[in-house]
């Protein structure tokens, strides 16, 4: 009974043991013909397939615009990161506000600054610290320009900014702008720590442009701060401008045609006046150079930023100081200098003519004699007019001669025949003048 009961516990476990492997083995299946079911040795339950999530993007940021610096304001701080103005409802007016608020460090800034200019009376603030606006068109490609909106108008605390005023237009039919350039909004900004800022801009456009606008504080700079930042630049060599002039005078053996000097002015073509300080820009091809103070004072008022010479594009920092130009306005007096095809310079002789004025005339003799009075001269074609014999006199007035007044007078020579008399003796004219006067007419001789 024992032995019995032995092999049926074996019999037991074998089957067991195979029911297992058969278990594990049909899972094993299952899995790779239907991966959303899962069955145990035991029990297999079908589990449903669950969607795994898609991955969400972050939001993409507003396109970063840079703007251009200028060289009359220096970035000390960002108030108001450049933000889009255009509003997506509607195509031609936009609008949007905004609000901003001043850090301490800002804030500090500002206040050192307004203390600075209280103490300069009557005097001109150097390095004034603003808080300044600027728009731009929306390009991501490159650094962009200010750019005014057309039918701008912008508020800060419910108080309008006052604009540049408008710019002529240069022909029929042109739509009047304003000159694009910052706007100083300082005094209408709140300086105090919980003094929140409202900027509220409106404009519209029939071009489809879209505009940004940003807030900063920047430190204004002038023209003199620019040239004593232009002069501690590096000097462009004298060898150098003299290399260049040797190939503009270089001469060509294919060319008929060669020049072999080069003359150029030492007085600036802006102002007219003798240069003071010789810049030209890089991009210039030419020699001739004008002078820093006058082209930067120029480009404050209207910033053109285009060479008085080629009308080429030369910004302040394409600038440069010419080192020959320097050591001849040291050394020469002259207004003009010429430049020989081995690089060196000779001072122009100006030549000019001196008008004396009050020169006496010397005085023309008038031969007043029958025989110049007959004479007349060859250009002279027009026919002469006869005599003319007055007869008006009173027919008492026997006695008196008769005058005759000629009607060609010569009107250079001042009446000089008003005084001569002439007499008829022919017998003819006196029976004329028998018949005349009914009786006879003595006729003195001359």
């Amino acid at each position: 009974m024992a032995s019995a009961q032995l092999d049926v516990d074996h019999e037991l476990k074998i089957q067991s043991t195979i029911h297992d492997l058969y278990g594990k083995r049909h899972a094993l299946s299952n899995n790779n013909s239907q991966p959303n079911t899962v069955e145990s040795p035991h029990q297999s339950m079908p589990v449903r397939d669950v969607p795994h999530p898609k991955p969400v993007n972050p939001p993409q940021a507003a396109p970063i615009v840079q703007f251009k610096p200028s060289p009359f304001y220096k970035q000390i701080s960002e108030v108001l990161q450049p933000s889009c103005i255009t509003n997506s409802k509607s195509k031609m007016a936009h609008s949007k506000n905004f609000t901003f608020l001043l850090t301490h460090h800002q804030r500090e800034v500002l206040c050192k600054d307004r203390v600075q200019v209280q103490s300069m009376i009557r005097q001109s603030p150097k390095n004034h610290t603003q808080i300044q606006l600027r728009f731009c068109k929306l390009e991501t490609s490159c650094e962009q320009p200010d750019a005014l909106p057309p039918h701008l108008t912008v508020k800060v605390n419910n108080v309008s900014v006052v604009l540049p005023n408008f710019i002529p237009p240069t022909k029929a039919g042109m739509e009047p702008r304003r000159p694009n350039r910052p706007l100083n909004i300082t005094n209408l900004c709140r300086h105090s720590s919980s003094g929140q800022n409202t900027l509220e801009v409106r404009y519209s456009s029939s071009d489809h442009e879209e505009y940004c606008v940003t807030v900063n504080v920047v430190k204004q700079l002038f023209a003199e701060d620019l040239l004593q930042k232009l002069k501690s630049q590096p000097v462009l060599s004298a060898a150098t401008t003299r290399y260049r002039i040797k190939e503009k005078l270089k001469r060509d053996l294919d060319s008929d045609v060669s020049t072999t000097n080069l003359k150029l002015s030492l007085r600036c073509p802006l102002g007219k006046m003798r240069i003071l300080t010789p810049i030209r820009g890089c991009k210039c091809t030419h020699i001739q150079c004008f002078d820093a103070l006058l082209y930067i004072r120029m480009n404050e008022r209207k910033p053109t930023w285009s060479c008085p010479v080629c009308d080429k594009l030369a910004e302040f920092t394409s600038l440069v100081i010419d080192g020959l130009f320097i050591e001849i306005l040291n050394e020469s007096d002259s207004d003009e200098i010429d430049f020989t095809d081995d690089g060196n310079w000779n001072s122009s002789k100006n030549v000019t003519e001196t008008l004396i004025v009050g020169t006496p005339i010397k005085p023309i003799a008038l031969d007043l004699s029958r025989t110049a009075l007959k004479i007349k001269p060859a250009s002279e074609k027009k026919r002469s007019e006869p005599d003319v014999i007055d007869l008006t006199c009173d027919s008492s007035d026997d006695d008196s001669p008769i005058e005759v007044a000629s009607s060609n007078q010569n009107s250079g020579s001042e009446n000089v025949l008003d005084d001569i008399t002439m007499s008829v003796s022919s017998s003819a004219a006196h029976d004329k003048l028998a018949k005349t006067f009914g009786h006879s007419v003595a006729i003195p001789n001359i």
